[in-house]
């Protein structure tokens, strides 16, 4: 299921903006661990199998020919996820003040694309995509999503 909220505020001049962006139910498989035997390893490997009594989830970590890098249900998490996509706060200066100084609109504002993203997926990103519609939620390993934030003028003569 995918859903996504938008909300806009405005009063006395101060505009508020926000969107959200939602998938849930969805798997994704961490394919990219699978063959980097060499990289860093996230932090479900603290509880990897040491010896006897210890995790019987996690395999234990090496860098050596094992069976290790066979496809199971271990590289397949829950991929749900709440993304803010997008949060704006803008001030517009009041007509009043502005016809002084002939213009029409003056509008400050800062933005934030990417805030934050909630979810238990261990992977970089639970919005898995790729070019090929067939290989849809197995994550190879791509960037997160970039957070940006932006300072911005809007001005109307």
């Amino acid at each position: 299921m995918t859903l996504g909220f938008n909300l806009n505020m405005d009063y006395k001049g101060i505009d508020f903006a926000a969107s959200l962006y939602a998938s849930i139910g969805n798997k994704a498989v961490r394919s990219y661990e699978r063959f980097l035997t060499y990289s860093n390893k996230s932090r479900l490997y603290l509880d990897r199998w040491t010896g006897e009594g210890t995790s019987n989830t996690t395999p234990r970590a090496s860098t050596n020919a094992s069976n290790n890098y066979l496809f199971s249900d271990f590289f397949v998490e829950d991929a749900s996820f709440l993304r803010i996509q997008n949060v704006q706060i803008g001030y517009s200066i009041p007509s009043s003040t502005l016809e002084k100084i002939k213009m029409d609109k003056v509008r400050l504002y800062v933005a934030a694309n990417n805030l934050y993203t909630f979810t238990k997926y261990s992977g970089y990103n639970p919005d898995v995509s790729n070019a090929n519609p067939a290989a849809a939620g197995v994550d190879l390993g791509q960037y997160p999503q970039t957070r940006t934030y932006t300072l911005g003028i809007n001005v109307s003569f």
